[in-house]
């Protein structure tokens, strides 16, 4: 699985192929079973696989904005905000 995003409630997963899929769990359940060393929460809405990310940096106030590997599996930028910015980091450097 690439990531995992809410919308209107439903969740979603995404793998490297771009198939979608419907998951029955909210965010928080699935980030009790995930992997956290591969896998990151960056906000309420999205948890990110480290190798679904190709690059990202930092905007005004210290927040992230993350670009996916294919901008295809999820509109939008991603952003991590400024309080998350610092664990995200540590997050990233130690993958």
């Amino acid at each position: 699985i690439a990531i995992f995003y809410s919308v209107d409630r439903l969740i979603f997963a995404i793998d490297f192929s771009g198939k979608k899929f419907i998951i029955d769990k909210c965010l928080t359940e699935i980030e009790d079973m995930i992997n956290t060393q591969k896998f990151f929460r960056v906000n309420r809405s999205v948890i990110i696989n480290s190798d679904a990310i190709k690059e990202f940096k930092v905007i005004e106030y210290g927040k992230i904005v993350i670009h996916l590997a294919s901008p295809e599996w999820m509109k939008g930028d991603i952003q991590v905000s400024q309080y998350t910015a610092p664990s995200f980091r540590d997050w990233i450097a130690n993958i």
